[in-house]
C-alpha cells in the first residue's frame, strides 16, 4: 500500500510551516505534527472501538494523549525501532526545553548537544557520507523529523 495523496498534501504544508518559522516556532511546528502522526500511526495498528476511543480520545486527556507516551505506544507495537524511539525522546526534549525556557534557543549548548545526537546513523549514498561536520542544530534536528515522519507515514499505509 503507498501513502495517499492527503497524507503528502498535509505533509508539504507542514514543512512550508515549518520553513517559515524561527527556530523555536519550527520545532514546535515538526513536534505537534510528528504527534498527530505518532497518534494516526498507533489507530492504524489498533483494532476500532470503545477502547481505542478511551486511549486517544480526540478532544480529552487520555493514557496514550501526549508525545512521550505516543512514541512508546509506537516503540512497543513495533511501528518504530529502538533507533526511532531513541530520536523521538531527543526530539521531545529538545521541544520541552524549548517550549518552556523563553532564553534558550538551537544554539544554546546543551539543545546543540541533542541535535547533533539527532541522525547518528551515517547518511551516505553510493557509500559516500552525505553530511559534513558543518551541518546545523536546526538540520539535524530537521533530518531527523522528516526521517521520523516518512516512517510513520508507511506505517499508517501498511
Amino acid at each position: 500500500m503507498s501513502i495517499d495523496l492527503q497524507s503528502i498534501r498535509s505533509a508539504n504544508q507542514m514543512l512550508d510551516a515549518f520553513h517559515g518559522e524561527s527556530d523555536r516556532g519550527a520545532v514546535l511546528v515538526a513536534t505537534g505534527y510528528l504527534e498527530e502522526q505518532l497518534k494516526v500511526a498507533i489507530k492504524a495498528r489498533l483494532q476500532p472501538g470503545r477502547g481505542l476511543d478511551a486511549l486517544l480520545p480526540d478532544k480529552e486527556f487520555g493514557p496514550l494523549s501526549t508525545f512521550e507516551a505516543r512514541a512508546a505506544a509506537c516503540h512497543a507495537l513495533g511501528i518504530i525501532d529502538d533507533y526511532d524511539f531513541r530520536e523521538l525522546k531527543l526530539i521531545r526534549k529538545v521541544r520541552n526545553e524549548l517550549a518552556h525556557k523563553w532564553d534558550v534557543s538551537l544554539d544554546d549548548p546543551k539543545i546543540s548537544d541533542w541535535c547533533r545526537e539527532l541522525c547518528s546513523k551515517p547518511i551516505e549514498e553510493d557509500g559516500k557520507p552525505l553530511r559534513t561536520k558543518s551541518i546545523t542544530p536546526r538540520d539535524n534536528f530537521v533530518l531527523s523529523a522528516v526521517s521520523l515522519l516518512a516512517k510513520l507515514m508507511r506505517a499508517q499505509s501498511s
